[in-house]
């Protein structure tokens, strides 16, 4: 009788051990459904919030005294210049929605400051900043036109760190050795 009842209690903790690992194996496969459901709707948003045909950034860089151009349309962002002949069209969407949540981010929602204080300086200084430029289109006609110099002559500038994110990963996207520059970079959205 004693050797039975032994046996009935290990059999009953050996039940109960078996059903703590199954519930925490459909805990961590929910949780994991949340997370990929979580991106998907992230991605889709971003994509239906923007609802334009065309999205251009005009980056003058003083570094290079160039203008590049990154041309968002279909699905694809077009980098070209306007006084070297560089041309690189990007299709990775890594890429795609990292810019889209940028300008998702500062243009489309405005969830984001872009500068967070502006403190008249008691001097000038000569400088001539970098300037982003972000025109939006919908059928061919212009939504929206916001313009960002990167500093300014009169005032001390403080920019949301977000947006010097955004301002990096433009210039990134210009660099030769784009791929090894961009896929250790924080700022990338993570698919």
């Amino acid at each position: 009788m004693k050797n039975t009842t032994i046996i009935t209690y290990l059999f009953l903790l050996i039940f109960l051990i078996l059903i703590i690992i199954f519930i925490s194996f459909l805990y961590v496969q929910k949780e994991d459904m949340k997370k990929a459901q979580f991106i998907t709707v992230t991605n889709k948003e971003i994509s239906i919030k923007l609802n334009l045909d065309n999205i251009e950034i005009y980056y003058w860089d003083t570094n290079e005294a160039n203008i590049y151009i990154f041309e968002y349309s279909k699905g694809k962002i077009n980098i070209s210049d306007e006084y070297s002949g560089y041309n690189k069209i990007l299709e990775d969407k890594l890429y795609i929605q990292t810019l889209l949540k940028y300008i998702n981010l500062f243009y489309i929602d405005k969830k984001e400051k872009i500068v967070l204080k502006r403190t008249k300086l008691n001097y000038m200084q000569s400088s001539e900043p970098p300037i982003i430029t972000v025109i939006g289109y919908k059928e061919g006609k212009e939504v929206f036109k916001e313009v960002t110099e990167i500093g300014a002559e009169e005032y001390d500038i403080e920019f949301n760190p977000k947006f010097l994110e955004f301002y990096e990963f433009l210039d990134n996207l210009v660099e030769d050795n784009k791929e090894n520059s961009l896929k250790n970079r924080s700022y990338l959205l993570t698919l």
